[in-house]
């Protein structure tokens, strides 16, 4: 237990996010005393005040992400509870919606410096955009193949970006095997079935 002086992270801002509960996404860094060594992260908290329903569904997303290796999974660093919160840490990213926003403000940018720039034909872009498609149906496949695992979360809000343009699956609240009632319990409560 602790509060966020304690945790082992510097904590910056915070990061538009709309996700399926109530998290909220901030830029982070591991504290360390050489800024050589220097890790950023994201960092997902969710109020302990918040519904039992959304603390029910952030403790699940931390348990599949601990357990998930993937390269096209968002990778789990680390979890912290404190008296107000939980919080989940993973490699850096943001989330797809905000990439999409970012890519177009800069096309939008880059276009209006050059008249002649036409978005569609642009390759750099179209081709970011399928490797992020690519990067994503290797982790359902994943998924569904060796772990025998149904997402049931999957959105705009489930796809993170890091930094070097892997396009990550995470938001694992819903996540579970079909086969398991309790699974199947979960997905019929929160309106996915």
């Amino acid at each position: 237990m602790g509060n966020a002086a304690t945790l082992p992270y510097d904590i910056a801002q915070q990061i538009d996010y709309n996700g399926s509960i109530n998290w909220t996404l901030h830029e982070a860094s591991k504290k360390v005393d050489r800024e050589e060594l220097k890790e950023n992260v994201s960092l997902f908290r969710v109020s302990k005040t918040a519904n039992l329903n959304d603390l029910a569904l952030a403790q699940k997303t931390i348990q599949k992400l601990r357990t998930l290796k993937h390269p096209f999974v968002l990778r789990f660093i680390d979890t912290a509870e404190m008296e107000d919160s939980l919080a989940l840490v993973t490699e850096s990213c943001v989330p797809l919606e905000t990439w999409l926003a970012n890519t177009n403000a800069q096309n939008s940018k880059d276009s209006s410096e050059t008249s002649q720039h036409n978005q569609e034909d642009d390759p750099v872009k179209l081709q970011e955009i399928l490797w992020g498609f690519k990067c994503i149906l290797l982790a359902l496949n994943f998924l569904h193949t060796n772990c025998s695992i149904l997402h049931g979360n999957l959105g705009i809000h489930s796809i993170f970006v890091t930094p070097n343009g892997d396009w990550k699956l995470g938001g694992f609240e819903l996540a579970g095997n079909m086969s398991v009632q309790s699974d199947m319990d979960l997905f019929v409560k929160n309106g996915h079935l």
